[in-house]
C-alpha cells in the first residue's frame, strides 16, 4: 500500500514516459485490484490456547456410511388388448382412407401433367431466345475481367521459366536416355522389339483368315524359335509350365500324391479306355480318353487305396469323361485338409467301381525312392532328383541306415548311391547333398558366366564335416542318364578320390540356367554359366555355338593352358529325351545341328591322388558296367505304353486280390506264360489291317516265326497276325522315311515306279521280320519288362524297386565293388608315377614332383575363380518330353 500510494504522490518521473492522466488511471485500477483481492481473502479465526496446547494435526476418520439400496427402474406397463386392438383399428382405417384417396390423386396428377407439359413448351423458347441473347453480354464482361487483370510482364517472365525447365529437363532426359540406350547394346534390343510389334500388328489387323490368328499362340512360337536358336535349355515358361517348374523345384503342392495322365489308345472294360463303367458313372463318351493313374505315392494316395492303373470315373460326384488332364488336376489339388471322393475303376478288381476317399495334404515329393540295406553291412540309396530339401532327405535315409545296423550290431562299411536316370535339378540341392559325402572345406563346384562379371566365378566350398564316416567306402552308381546336379555330385566325389564312379558315361550336361519371372505369372529359364568341377574340367558334351557360314574356313579351337601348362579347356553340353538308353542319346547328339565338341581334343586332368580324369562329354567311370540292353523292339513298346495296356489286359482276365494275382504272375514265371500272351497281345494290336484281296501275300514262312521260349518251342500266333507283310514297324526311326518314301511314289500316276514300290514292299516285310525277330533274341528283357508291368500294379513303389534290383547288372557291380575293401582301395590308389617307390631314387621323386606340379597347377587354376554372391539353378529333367502331371 505504501509503495501505491508513494507512487501517487511522486509521479514526476513516470509522468515523463506517459501523460499524468494515463499515469493515474493505471495506478488507481491497479490499487483496486489490490483491495478487492485483500477483502476477498478469509483469514483463519485466531487458535485458542487449547489449542495451541494441543497438537498441531488431527487425523479425522469419516464415520462408513451404509451403503444406500439401489432399486430397479420401474419397467413401463404393458398395453392392454384394449389398447392394441383400438391402435389396430386407427392404422386400418388410416390405410382405408389413404386407398380411398389414391385414384383421385392419381385421376388429378394425370389430369395436370399435360398443362404442366404445354407450360414448360411454351416457356422454352423464351427461356432459350434470353439465354442467347444474355451470352454476349456475359462473354464480353469475362473477357474485360481478364484483361483488367493480365500482366504482360508476368505473363512473359513466367512463360520464359517454363520454357527454360522444359527445354533443359527434355535435354537432360535425352542425354540419360540415349546413354542408357547406348550401354550394351539395348538400343538394338528395343529397336527389335519394337519391329516384332509392329509384325504382330500388322497380322492382327490384315491376315486374310482372321479365326486363325491367336496372338498369344503366334507369340509363343516367336519367342520358342528364338530361345531355341541358343540351346535347348533357354526356354519361354506360360503360367502353367512355370506352376509345374515351381512344383518340380520345390518338390511341395497341396494335393493327393498321384501322377495322371491321358490314355487315348483304350477304352475301359473290354477293350477301350473310357472313364465310364461303374455305378452311377454313366457310360464313357466314345473316343473320349480315360484319366489313368501313372503311380501313387507311398504315405498319401497309395496307402488310402488308389493304384498304378486306376481309371478315374468320378471326382466328388461328377464324372469327368471327356475332361482334360488339366482339368482334373486342378479338381484334385486343394487346400491341404480338405477331404476328396473318388470312384475308380481297377483292372482284375472284383468290383465294378471302388469308391475311395482321400485327404488332401501338403505333398512333398520325395527324392529318395529307396533306402535299404543290399547286403549285410552295404546300404543302398537310390536319389530321383535334386529339389528343395534333397539334402536333408538323404541325411534322414543315411541316418536310418547307421540305426539300423547299430541296432542289429553291425557297422555300415560301404554305401552305393544310385544316380541312375537322375536328371538334375537345383545347384544348391547339389552343393548340399555333396557336403554329406565330401570333407569339410573341400571345393564342390565352381561357375563362370557373365552374369557374375567378366573374369569372375562363383566357387561353391563344403563348410561343415561330412556325415558320410571316411572309413566308409562310397560307390556312385551312374548312366546316360545322370546329368546336370547330378554330375556334380558324381564329379566331386571322383576329383577328390572320396569314392568309385561305376556304370555308364554320364550325360555331359554343365550349364547353369537361373528363372527370371515375368509378368503374368510366366518365367523365362535362361542359361547364365557353366560349372566346372574342383579339378578344374567341364563335362559339357556338345557346343552350341552357331556353326560357320557356308563358305568360311572351320577352325577348331585349341585349348587355353594356365602358366603350368595345364589345359583350362572349357567343354560344352547336350540333353537326352527320358526314357532314352545312353545309345540312343548319343545318336540324337550326332543330329543335332550344333558343333560337335569333339572337334577339340580332350584333355587330361588329374584328381587329388593324381589319377587321370578326362573331360569332353560327361563322366567317365572308375569301373565301367553296362546294363540291361535296349533293343529297338524293345524301346518302341515301352514308348507307346504296349506294357502297360498289357498289364490291364492280364489283370482284367485274372481277377482277384493283388496278392494272388502277385503269386500267380510268380507261379507261372518258369513256363513264361505271360511272356507268350504278351506277344500275341503285341501281335495282335500291332498288326494292320489289310483287306481281303491282300490276304494272298501273307505267306511267310514258318520258320520266321519267333519264339517265345527257349528251345524248340516256337510261338503260334493266330492265323490273321501270323505273317510279316501285316506287322506294323514300330521303329520310329525307320517309321517316317518309310511313310514318306511310300508316299511319294503314290504320286505316280503312270505306274512308272512299279519296280521302286514292289521294293518297297519287300523292304518293309524285310524290316517287319527282322522286328518280330527281336521277340526271340531280346526274350529276356521283354519277359522282364512284362513282369515289372504287372507287378507295379500290385506291389508298393518301394517293394517293387527292391525287387528289381538284385537281378540288375549294374547294382551287382556296384556292390562288388563296394564289398571288396581291397579292389576298392586299389581304384582309388596314387598312380606309381605319382608316389616314389624309393625315396632315394632321384628320377621317380622328379617325376612324382613333375605330377603333383600338374595336380596343384590343375586345382590352381579351378581355385583362381574368385567368389561371387549369387543365386544360379541347374537345369531341370532335361529332354524334350514334358513330365507328367502332378495333382
Amino acid at each position: 500500500r505504501r509503495t501505491l500510494f508513494g507512487l501517487l504522490r511522486n509521479t514526476e518521473t513516470a509522468s515523463q514516459l506517459w501523460p499524468e492522466t494515463h499515469m493515474r488511471n493505471v495506478l488507481r485500477f491497479l490499487l483496486l485490484c489490490w483491495l478487492s483481492a485483500a477483502t476477498a481473502v478469509k483469514r483463519p479465526a485466531p487458535r485458542t490456547p487449547q489449542q495451541r496446547s494441543g497438537p498441531r494435526f488431527r487425523i479425522v476418520i469419516p464415520r462408513k456410511e451404509p451403503p444406500k439400496k439401489r432399486l430397479l427402474p420401474s419397467l413401463p406397463a404393458l398395453p392392454t388388448s384394449a389398447e392394441l386392438q383400438e391402435t389396430a383399428l386407427a392404422r386400418a382405417t388410416r390405410l382405408r382412407e389413404a386407398v380411398k384417396e389414391a385414384p383421385s390423386q392419381l385421376r388429378q396428377a394425370a389430369l395436370d401433367a399435360p398443362a404442366s407439359a404445354r407450360r414448360a413448351v411454351d416457356e422454352a423458347p423464351g427461356r432459350i431466345q434470353q439465354a442467347v441473347l444474355g451470352a454476349p453480354d456475359a462473354l464480353r464482361d469475362r473477357a474485360l475481367r481478364t484483361a483488367d487483370a493480365f500482366d504482360g510482364g508476368v505473363f512473359a517472365l513466367g512463360f520464359a521459366a517454363a520454357l527454360v525447365v522444359v527445354s533443359g529437363g527434355t535435354t537432360l532426359l535425352a542425354r540419360e536416355a540415349g546413354a542408357f540406350l547406348t550401354e550394351g547394346g539395348r538400343g538394338e534390343v528395343l529397336e527389335r522389339a519394337l519391329l516384332f510389334g509392329a509384325i504382330l500388328g500388322d497380322v492382327q489387323d490384315g491376315y486374310v483368315d482372321r479365326q486363325a490368328i491367336d496372338l498369344d499362340e503366334l507369340f509363343e512360337t516367336g519367342v520358342n524359335a528364338m530361345l531355341g536358336s541358343l540351346d535347348p535349355y533357354t526356354t519361354y515358361e506360360d503360367a502353367a509350365q512355370a506352376e509345374d517348374l515351381t512344383t518340380r523345384t520345390t518338390g511341395r503342392y497341396g494335393g493327393i500324391g498321384i501322377t495322371i495322365g491321358a490314355d487315348e489308345g483304350s477304352s475301359a472294360r473290354g477293350g477301350g479306355g473310357g472313364g465310364g463303367g461303374g455305378a452311377g458313372a454313366g457310360p464313357a463318351q466314345k473316343g473320349s480318353p480315360s484319366i489313368l493313374v501313372l503311380s501313387a505315392l507311398e504315405g498319401y494316395a497309395y496307402d488310402a487305396g488308389v493304384r498304378p492303373g486306376d481309371r478315374i470315373l468320378q471326382i466328388d460326384g461328377r464324372p469327368i469323361s471327356g475332361a482334360r488332364v488339366e482339368e482334373v488336376k486342378n479338381m484334385l489339388r486343394g487346400e491341404p485338409g480338405t477331404q476328396v471322393s473318388l470312384l475308380l475303376q481297377r483292372d482284375g478288381s472284383t468290383q465294378e467301381a471302388i469308391p475311395i476317399d482321400v485327404q488332401r495334404a501338403e505333398v512333398r515329393l520325395p527324392d529318395v525312392s529307396l533306402a535299404t540295406m543290399m547286403a549285410p553291412r552295404t546300404g543302398y540309396v537310390k536319389l530321383d532328383g535334386f529339389s528343395e530339401g534333397t539334402a536333408e532327405e538323404l541325411a534322414r535315409a543315411m541316418v536310418r541306415l547307421y540305426a539300423s545296423q547299430r541296432a542289429a550290431g553291425e557297422p555300415l562299411e560301404s554305401l552305393v548311391l544310385d544316380l541312375r536316370d537322375n536328371p538334375g535339378g537345383l545347384l544348391d540341392a547339389a552343393v548340399g547333398v555333396s557336403q554329406l559325402l565330401v570333407p569339410q572345406g573341400t571345393d564342390i563346384v565352381s561357375t563362370e558366366g557373365r552374369v557374375y562379371g567378366e573374369g569372375a566365378t562363383l566357387k561353391y566350398r563344403s563348410v561343415q564335416p561330412p556325415l558320410l564316416p571316411p572309413s566308409t567306402r562310397l560307390v556312385v552308381l551312374v548312366n546316360g542318364n545322370t546329368a546336370s546336379a547330378a554330375e556334380i555330385v558324381t564329379g566331386v566325389v571322383q576329383d577328390t578320390d572320396r569314392g568309385v564312379v561305376v556304370g555308364d558315361r554320364t550325360f555331359g550336361k554343365g550349364l547353369v540356367q537361373v528363372v527370371e519371372p515375368l509378368p503374368g505369372g510366366r518365367s523365362l529359364k535362361l542359361t547364365v554359366a557353366k560349372y566346372f568341377t574342383p579339378s578344374g574340367r567341364c563335362i559339357q558334351a556338345i557346343s552350341y555355338a552357331k556353326p560357320p557360314k557356308p563358305g568360311a574356313e572351320l577352325k577348331v579351337a585349341e585349348p587355353k593352358a594356365d602358366e603350368a601348362g595345364s589345359p583350362t579347356d572349357r567343354a560344352p553340353d547336350a540333353a537326352p529325351a527320358d526314357g532314352d538308353d545312353e545309345g540312343a542319346a548319343r545318336r540324337r547328339r550326332r543330329q543335332e545341328s550344333y558343333t560337335e565338341r569333339s572337334l577339340q581334343p580332350n584333355p587330361v586332368y588329374l584328381t587329388s591322388n593324381g589319377r587321370e580324369v578326362q573331360t569332353g562329354g560327361g563322366i567317365a567311370p572308375d569301373v565301367a558296367a553296362a546294363g540291361k540292353p535296349v533293343g529297338a523292339l524293345e524301346r518302341s513298346l515301352i514308348r507307346q505304353g504296349a506294357f502297360f495296356r498289357f498289364a490291364s489286359q492280364w489283370l482284367r482276365e485274372h481277377e482277384g486280390t493283388p496278392t494272388q494275382q502277385a503269386q500267380l504272375l510268380e507261379s507261372t514265371r518258369g513256363s513264361d506264360e505271360a511272356y507268350r500272351d504278351f506277344v500275341r497281345f503285341a501281335r495282335e494290336r500291332y498288326m494292320a489291317k489289310r483287306p481281303a484281296s491282300d490276304a494272298s501275300l501273307a505267306s511267310k514262312p514258318a520258320a520266321e516265326a519267333p519264339s517265345a521260349a527257349s528251345g524248340a518251342q516256337k510261338e503260334s500266333p493266330p492265323s490273321e497276325a501270323g505273317d510279316a507283310d501285316g506287322w506294323v514297324v514300330q521303329d520310329k526311326q525307320l517309321v517316317e522315311p518309310l511313310r514318306a518314301l511310300e508316299k511319294a511314289l503314290s504320286r505316280d500316276g503312270d505306274g512308272l515306279r512299279t519296280r521302286s514300290s514292289s521294293e518297297l514292299k519287300a523292304l518293309r516285310r524285310a524290316l517287319a521280320s527282322e522286328e518280330l525277330s527281336q521277340f526271340e533274341s531280346q526274350h529276356s528283357q521283354i519277359a522282364a519288362d512284362v513282369r515289372e508291368a504287372v507287378l507295379a500294379r500290385l506291389l508298393p513303389p518301394s517293394e517293387r524297386l527292391r525287387a528289381f534290383l538284385r537281378d540288375d547288372p549294374q547294382v551287382l557291380a556296384a556292390l562288388a565293388v563296394a564289398n571288396d575293401e581291397a579292389r576298392y582301395e586299389a581304384l582309388l590308389a596314387p598312380p606309381a608315377a605319382y608316389a616314389p617307390a624309393f625315396p632315394g631314387d632321384d628320377a621317380t621323386a622328379r617325376t612324382t614332383a613333375d605330377a603333383s606340379a600338374k595336380a596343384k597347377a590343375n586345382l590352381r587354376s579351378a581355385s583362381r575363380r574368385s567368389s561371387l554372391g549369387s543365386t544360379a539353378r541347374s537345369d531341370d529333367p532335361p529332354g524334350s518330353t514334358p513330365p507328367p502331371t502332378t495333382p
